[in-house]
């Protein structure tokens, strides 16, 4: 798996910890589902602000999506 689709992996599983969906998240970053789902299947380049903007929105640390991350 590619470090794209891990790190959108880890997203997912974030968002999914806090027991939101796709369309909450969204609303929450002020984006459409869409772009989650770009993000979460790892379509979408991310920047480190984006992810910084995402982890805002779940209360998460970025480095914790990030170290989730990493191959082992």
């Amino acid at each position: 798996m590619d470090f794209k689709k891990q790190v959108g992996e880890s997203l997912k599983k974030a968002r999914k910890d806090k027991g939101l969906t796709m369309l909450q998240l969204a609303e929450l970053m002020g984006k459409d589902r869409v772009t989650i789902t770009r993000y979460e299947s790892g379509k979408q380049n991310l920047s480190i602000e984006t992810i910084t903007e995402i982890c805002k929105a779940l209360e998460v640390l970025p480095e914790l999506i990030l170290k989730n991350s990493e191959k082992p």
